[in-house]
């Protein structure tokens, strides 16, 4: 996966900078890191978690999907992470919002939103490319999806990506729209969000099918990375989204799947993480 640009937002949603990023973070040669080794080693124990689908359905041209989970650390910090799903079938594309909102359940506190919007052409190739959107600046979920939306319109002629993710305009209007009736948008967080044409489908299919595979060979003690992957299973399984594993995986995805096609393990899988993340 591709980061084409940085651009970081005020509380308006004007562009404060852009810089051309040119990132692939599919693959690394970093040594693992050691945090995120501890990490995968903490226990985390599930108090509640939802799964729920709140408008449309499979059959249908689009579908909004509500998943809640509390959890706590073995720090004893307790978090719930809520996630809302869209997806939209066209003649043209297809198109997939997803927002996670990580905050405390109990207590007033920092709350994060987290947001990526990507989309299929059908009509031309693909990019495959993303723009990472960043602010320092705090603002409500609803003018945070109402900002990037106007973001990508007002850069339709900037280049390829820009033409081809222009119809997710209109798509996180709608998405905004639609998740305003099950939660309140209107609460300040801190905010991040990937904007591009990227199959995340396929993606998480291939990072399940990593995961199932390093739990029943020797993968994890050969290649450490893999170990950071084995550790982001529970937020990839009980959640089901892209944007949680890609949280909780970091850089360690496109290590693993680099390290497994090197020592012949978990090929099929492997290939799949490596052509779709």
């Amino acid at each position: 996966m591709f980061i084409r640009k940085v651009k970081e937002i005020d509380e308006n949603g004007k562009t404060i900078t852009q810089a051309e990023a040119n990132r692939d973070t599919s693959l690394t040669d970093c040594q693992p890191d050691k945090a995120k080794l501890d990490a995968s080693k903490q226990s985390v124990e599930v108090l509640e978690k939802h799964v729920m689908v709140l408008e449309g359905g499979k059959d249908c041209k689009f579908q909004l999907t509500k998943a809640s989970r509390t959890a706590k650390d073995s720090l004893n910090r307790i978090t719930t992470s809520t996630v809302f799903h869209y997806r939209t079938n066209t003649d043209a594309y297809d198109a997939q919002i997803y927002t996670i909102i990580v905050e405390h359940p109990y207590e007033k506190g920092p709350r994060l939103y987290w947001i990526t919007g990507d989309i299929s052409p059908k009509t031309q190739s693909g990019i495959h490319k993303y723009d990472l959107i960043l602010s320092k600046k705090m603002a409500d979920l609803g003018t945070t999806l109402k900002q990037i939306s106007k973001l990508i319109d007002n850069a339709k002629n900037e280049g390829d990506l820009d033409a081809v993710v222009l119809p997710l305009s209109t798509e996180f209007n709608r998405f905004s729209n639609l998740i305003s009736k099950y939660t309140d948008i209107s609460l300040p967080g801190n905010r991040m969000a990937f904007v591009g044409d990227f199959n995340a489908l396929k993606c998480l299919d291939g990072i399940l099918g990593l995961i199932e595979c390093i739990a029943t060979t020797d993968l994890a003690e050969i290649c450490p990375y893999c170990a950071v992957v084995l550790g982001c299973a529970d937020a990839c399984i009980d959640v089901v989204t892209l944007p949680v594993c890609l949280l909780c995986l970091g850089i360690s995805l496109g290590a693993c799947a680099a390290c497994a096609l090197l020592a012949y393990m978990c090929v099929d899988a492997a290939e799949e993480v490596r052509n779709n993340c």
